[in-house]
């Protein structure tokens, strides 16, 4: 057998690597949604959502009250107006966020 031919080796041409499946949509947007996070988040909230999106309770808020609190701010936290945070980003985000409570929830 020639060097490099024949033998045990992997097949030649016609072979075909598997290739991996597409991202979601879903997981597309919290991928988008973490670097959002990165940028317009992480300076005020190192933690993550830990502590920074309660009710008082040790409760998450639901996706709407983060959204809301996103956009008009609350308490020390300052308001992102469309024209600072557009809106798709904010979908982003809060998808993100919903994404790490169910990663962190326990099973």
């Amino acid at each position: 057998v020639p060097a490099g031919g024949g033998g045990g080796g992997a097949p030649r041409g016609g072979a075909r690597r598997a290739v991996p499946p597409a991202p979601t949509p879903a997981a597309l947007s919290v991928a988008r949604g973490e670097r959002v996070f990165k940028t317009q988040c992480l300076r005020c909230h190192p933690s993550g959502e830990a502590g920074a999106a309660t009710n008082g309770h040790d409760e998450a808020l639901p996706a709407f009250l983060i959204r809301l609190q996103v956009r008009r701010g609350l308490g020390k936290m300052p308001a992102f107006p469309p024209q600072a945070l557009a809106e798709a980003d904010l979908d982003d985000l809060v998808a993100h966020l919903m994404a790490l409570r169910q990663l962190q929830a326990p099973q």
